[in-house]
């Protein structure tokens, strides 16, 4: 099985609820029953919240899939959070979507940003839910932010490591290392064939 298809299988698992014993398959699960899970699962760990909102189609949500899943960096991302992919904007296969995944978005975004764009966005929580970083990223043009989406420019992998540092207060130098190493040896790669 391809990482991809290992991935989406986990997604799927956390979309959609077992079949009961009536044989008549349960509802979705909703992005707000899921939300809810990771954060107590996140506070009784000791840990925050990455909310990953994507799509099929979206070959950055691939990359940043492929980044979580990476053996370098999965145990420094697992040791510090819980990730929770809400799927957005999915036309071509709509049952992906994530019942109420927008809902939760502009809830916790506020007038920041009321809607999901520029797929991957990447909001981490706290274990009670709150805010404590974005990837909206203030720039000279637009002071509200613009999502980073999966981080190849240096800027944008700046920015990651500010919201990796926000959100994550125990994250060690040898962690953060380790993670800004993965993006810039990755980003040229990104660039050139993508």
């Amino acid at each position: 099985m391809s990482r991809f298809q290992t991935i989406l299988a986990v997604t799927l698992m956390t979309v959609f609820s077992f079949m009961p014993a009536s044989g008549q398959m349960a509802p979705p699960a909703t992005a707000q029953g899921i939300l809810s899970q990771a954060t107590a699962q996140a506070a009784s760990e000791h840990k925050q919240v990455m909310l990953v909102f994507g799509a099929s189609w979206c070959k950055y949500c691939h990359l940043l899939d492929a980044f979580f899943t990476d053996p370098k960096i999965q145990p420094i991302i697992g040791r510090h959070f819980v990730i929770v992919h809400f799927a957005v904007q999915d036309s071509k296969h709509p049952e992906f979507n994530t019942p109420g995944a927008e809902k939760v978005y502009a809830q916790l975004m506020g007038d920041a940003a009321a809607e999901v764009s520029s797929l991957p966005n990447i909001l981490m929580l706290s274990g009670k839910g709150e805010l404590l970083a974005s990837d909206l990223r203030p720039t000279e043009k637009n002071k509200s932010g613009e999502h980073i989406g999966y981080p190849v420019e240096p800027e944008e992998i700046d920015w990651f490591m500010v919201m990796m540092h926000k959100s994550a207060p125990g994250l060690t130098a040898e962690e953060a290392g380790a993670i800004k190493s993965y993006l810039q040896a990755r980003a040229e790669t990104i660039k050139t064939t993508h």
